[in-house]
């Protein structure tokens, strides 16, 4: 909004003050809610600045120690990568804060530019708010170009650590890593951004009030020029047809030369133009050119009374003069306000092409707002990503430590034979499916006399009271470990009732329901699955040495009739 000086003379009501007032004091509140929030941003800039600080010396310290340590070369490497983050972002929060401070400046601006448009205030008043307003406006595009200049820096130390980043992944930097730094620079990108994003649309609303103060130039300059087109001379200027131009003038003159006519004539002189080309003549000549040359009364004596006929011939081309200058000041008076109209009428056109660049860079803005929320949320997948398989990965190794603690304590609890017949049990079940119920039930019959020697009705009970025992929570958590361990990765159902079938199995002699029970909760039918489930009960319970032996040979029925021979071995039969 910048101030329009009013030189004509056309009245100032107290209603266009009152209105004019309210304006001003709307838009240098807007200013002001806009300064506030300005500082807000700084001030929150001026946080992180401090904190990046921090965050930058902390990385300083810790590559000076890892070169000191002697470390491994690529944590240097990836040490020095993150020491260049945070000089950079260190130095964006200080380009940030340089254009917060150019759009204080700015806004300071067009606070006294809007002072300057007040109805209350004299012409010379105005004037000088608008040289102080002209010349915060030069300090602010000196702040502007400097935050330019760090931009530009910013920029050049972004493509420094681009070509670091492409190294780190050339050279095979942790997957991890890669995205981190990665991600740190969009996040260096949000940023900047966002802070772009914020200076286009302080420059789309300090170019729309620019708009707006040329369209009210324009305005204004319009009405100057209705107003001189609608003086009477000025109508004549416009059409002299319609509204023909006038002058007159009393005289009384005074005649002494010659006694005969001695005395004083009173006359009355008078001049008119009611046409275009009678006009465009006076305009460009003088009174006597026109009343020689269009009146054709070229003698100004015509009568005996030669004083009295030259002074009356003069008073009428003084006439003509008089109309003459009249109609001249008309004209210039219109011609000033036309080329004020024309020259409001081009800058308003350069203020709307400007509030379209505007609008356009902010629309770009915005753009680019939204590819870099994608990208980002496309890193943070993958961060999310490496990290799942990382804790995968992590989990893999510590179920397989899991299982190999669990077959050194089969050993320390069964014996070596013991561990080793779990050991063929692990091995030989991957890549397999169990049997069906018949084939297993026919290889367990094979050895069923054997296996019923070793075990009384005693053990049976001892047996099925030690499956009844088990903590299904416990079952349940070691199930999960031993089957990544083992390398399944399938779901479980009913294992409540699985270990039912069991105990009823050893109790009843009865082997079928527990057989079709596995067939239904296994899935898949996984045989890597059956012995994760038959080492978590190992884990889980008391059973002894020849519950021990039962499990493994109803498992190996299941499995392989080689397991279950080796399961009778296990106890010399």
């Amino acid at each position: 909004m910048h101030a329009g000086i009013f030189t004509g003379k056309r009245p100032v009501h107290l209603s266009d003050i009152e209105k004019r007032d309210k304006e001003i004091t709307a838009y240098k509140n807007t200013l002001s809610a806009q300064q506030k929030e300005n500082e807000n941003k700084r001030t929150e800039a001026g946080k992180r600045l401090s904190a990046a600080i921090a965050a930058r010396e902390k990385d300083e310290n810790t590559l000076k120690t890892l070169r000191a340590g002697n470390a491994d070369a690529a944590d240097i490497t990836r040490q020095e990568f993150r020491l260049l983050q945070a000089e950079l972002r260190e130095y964006g929060f200080r380009t940030e804060i340089a254009g917060y401070d150019a759009l204080r400046l700015h806004t300071e601006s067009r606070m006294l530019f809007a002072d300057a448009d007040s109805l209350r205030i004299s012409p010379r008043e105005a004037r000088s708010l608008i040289e102080q307003a002209e010349k915060r406006q030069k300090d602010a595009q000196n702040a502007d170009k400097k935050a330019a200049d760090m931009l530009a820096e910013y920029e050049r130390r972004k493509g420094i650590l681009d070509t670091r980043l492409s190294e780190l992944e050339k050279n095979g930097g942790a997957a991890l890593a890669v995205l981190d730094a990665q991600q740190a620079r969009l996040l260096g990108q949000q940023t900047r951004n966002d802070r772009a994003i914020s200076e286009a649309r302080n420059k789309l609303s300090s170019v729309t009030e620019s708009l707006n103060t040329a369209r009210n130039a324009l305005t204004r300059a319009e009405q100057q020029l209705t107003q001189q087109k609608n003086t009477p001379d000025g109508k004549t200027i416009v059409s002299p047809e319609k509204f023909p131009g006038r002058s007159s003038t009393n005289h009384s003159i005074v005649v002494s030369g010659d006694p005969r006519f001695a005395g004083t004539i009173k006359i009355t002189t008078s001049a008119v133009i009611d046409n275009r080309a009678n006009l465009n003549y006076l305009l460009t000549h003088s009174g006597l050119d026109y009343k020689r040359n269009i009146l054709n009364d070229r003698n100004p004596v015509v009568t005996e009374d030669v004083e009295g006929d030259k002074k009356i011939y003069n008073a009428e081309v003084a006439e003509w003069d008089k109309l003459r200058q009249r109609l001249l000041d008309a004209r210039n008076k219109i011609t000033s306000a036309e080329s004020a109209v024309n020259s409001a009428r081009n800058n308003l056109s350069a203020r709307t092409n400007e509030q379209k660049h505007a609008n356009d860079a902010l629309n770009a803005l915005l753009k680019e707002k939204e590819n870099i929320r994608n990208q980002l949320a496309g890193i943070n997948q993958k961060i999310a990503e490496e990290k799942r398989k990382q804790d995968e990965l992590k989990a893999t190794k510590d179920a397989i430590n899991f299982t190999t603690e669990f077959l050194k304590s089969v050993s320390e609890k069964y014996g070596a034979k013991a561990e080793q017949l779990a050991r063929e049990m692990a091995g030989q079940a991957k890549g397999k499916k169990i049997r069906n119920v018949e084939e297993a039930l026919k290889t367990y019959e094979k050895y069923r006399a054997d296996i019923n020697k070793k075990i009384n009705a005693k053990d049976r009970a001892a047996i099925a009271a030690a499956l009844e025992s088990v903590k299904l929570s416990d079952i349940s958590s070691n199930l999960n470990r031993f089957s990544r361990g083992l390398g399944y990765a399938g779901k479980f159902t009913s294992l409540a009732d699985w270990i039912t079938e069991f105990g009823k199995a050893v109790r009843t002699e009865n082997w079928r329901p527990l057989f079709v029970k596995t067939e239904a909760i296994i899935a898949g039918n996984a045989a890597t699955a059956l012995v994760a489930l038959v080492f978590s009960i190992l884990t889980g319970s008391a059973l002894g040495i020849i519950g021990y032996g039962l499990l493994m040979a109803v498992t190996g029925a299941l499995i392989d009739e080689s397991l279950v021979e080796k399961a009778n071995k296990f106890w010399g039969i």
